[in-house]
């Protein structure tokens, strides 16, 4: 029968193609299987597909390096990031040049480009043997070139070798496929809390509140003819709280938190992929679902840990789902902290029960608070008709109003969601993917969370007094 072919699935939608990664290279693919839906009810047809999906996933787990990705990847982006450092060191220390110098050397390095090409087509991988050597020995990396599949670390050397041989001509004619971080951190600072003093002349150290007139005729022989004919009119200072506005994070009666924002940097991506948040998501969520964990050069796969961890994955994902809703897979080297300070607003607006509802799984959160405000005003408005309908007391009717109040998570609740991501992109620093956890100065301290518990009104119940003779 054609359902018994392997890895065929059948399920009310039609038939599903599923395999999981064989367990020698269950650290080289994530997720731990594959499924694929074959859009298809006829069992003949999805026999065929599954057939040819399943011969072509042998040819690829087959075909899998054994080099361990890890080491690849450091030794590739180690020669790369050597490279350009030292182009850029020796194109800032050289002198001017003439014009035909900078062509020549120009024609050199495309010559250098046209040879590596050339050794790629004739499937000559012995220049790529000293940089993998070279690059090995600064790292402390142990390669052994006896290895069967060592020929393909040579390949992907040969073509990092071509692209890095591009971006040197890019950056010798001032192209650069990289920003530096010094434009963004100026738009983002702060401004300085004194404006800059002027340059000491006798028309710039008169005060604002001088007339042009004053100022031609108390210092007409000691300025320029330039300078009496052009007085720059100086305005008051801003006040401080003009410079610099603080928003407000959280407030209740007795209690306000602010936060700053454009003092931190963003993170910089150090291995060269796009450094998607949900991407490092993900890849830190399937880290600990295999119980995972680092010390020092030892890497443990712990099944307590990851059995802990999967009870409590359903939660834990909740976070992946507010992360998306409100930054999406954007590089990391673009979030800035007034997104941060987004999400932890956003955060402190959830409804404490989102996530229950059948219908929270097809709304984003934005959706969610709208829904959720919406049903409670219209909660309050009934509870005001039946307190003025039916005259009840005061204390019937505060447990009313309370009841039909638009309650959020607790602050643990929020903690939790922070401590999630927090975690999440320190696994990523630690795996040398960024610079550091630009979220980390926006994670809310155990004090802070102590302090919004206080604040928080009291919501729960009281237990009932016996009335006294006199009350009845």
């Amino acid at each position: 029968m054609a359902i018994s072919q392997p890895h065929l699935e059948l399920r009310k939608t039609g038939f599903y193609w599923r395999r999981r990664v064989p367990a020698r290279l269950s650290s080289r693919f994530k997720p731990a299987f594959f499924c694929f839906p074959l859009r298809t009810h006829v069992p003949r047809e999805a026999a065929e597909l599954a057939r040819r999906l399943t011969t072509i996933s042998e040819l690829c787990f087959n075909a899998e390096t054994d080099v361990h990705p890890e080491i690849m990847t450091s030794l590739l982006t180690g020669y790369a990031r050597f490279e350009i450092e030292a182009f850029d060191h020796l194109r800032a220390l050289t002198g001017p040049r003439t014009r035909q110098a900078a062509e020549a050397a120009l024609e050199i390095e495309a010559a250098a480009r046209a040879s590596l090409r050339d050794a790629i087509f004739l499937c000559d991988h012995a220049a790529s043997l000293s940089p993998i050597g070279d690059t090995a020995r600064r790292l402390g990396i142990e390669i052994d070139e006896d290895d069967e599949d060592f020929p393909i670390l040579m390949t992907k050397m040969l073509r990092l070798m071509i692209e890095i041989s591009d971006e040197k001509d890019r950056r010798a004619r001032g192209i650069f496929s990289d920003t530096q971080p010094y434009l963004q951190m100026a738009l983002q600072a702060p401004l300085p809390a004194q404006p800059p003093q002027p340059l000491q002349s006798p028309v710039a150290a008169v005060p604002a509140y001088v007339q042009r007139q004053d100022v031609a005729q108390e210092t007409p022989s000691q300025t320029s003819p330039f300078q009496a004919e052009f007085v720059p009119e100086f305005n008051e200072p801003p006040e401080a709280e003009e410079r610099q506005k603080e928003e407000v994070f959280f407030e209740r009666d007795g209690l306000k938190i602010s936060v700053e924002t454009g003092n931190n940097p963003p993170a910089r991506v150090l291995d060269g992929s796009d450094g998607g948040v949900l991407d490092l998501w993900d890849s830190w969520f399937e880290y600990k679902k295999k119980g995972m964990r680092r010390e020092g050069s030892y890497t443990y796969e712990d099944d307590k840990l990851a059995e802990k961890f999967k009870k409590d994955a359903g939660t834990v994902q909740s976070t992946r789902k507010i992360i998306s809703d409100m930054i999406g897979n954007k590089p990391i080297h673009h979030v800035t902290d007034e997104e941060w300070t987004a999400f932890n607003n956003l955060l402190f607006k959830l409804p404490n029960n989102h996530g229950k509802s059948p219908l929270d799984k097809e709304q984003n959160c934005f959706e969610i608070i709208e829904r959720e405000q919406k049903k409670k005003a219209r909660e309050r408005r009934k509870a005001e008709i039946k307190i003025q309908k039916e005259r009840i007391g005061k204390d019937e009717a505060e447990a009313l109003r309370e009841k039909a109040s638009f309650k959020t998570i607790a602050p643990r609740t929020v903690q939790r969601h922070q401590g999630n991501l927090r975690s999440a992109l320190n696994h990523a620093v630690d795996l040398g993917v960024i610079s550091h956890n630009s979220f980390k100065p926006f994670v809310l301290s155990e004090k802070a969370i102590d302090e919004l518990r206080n604040a928080r009104p009291e919501t729960t119940r009281r237990p009932a007094t016996r009335l006294s003779s006199s009350q009845v």
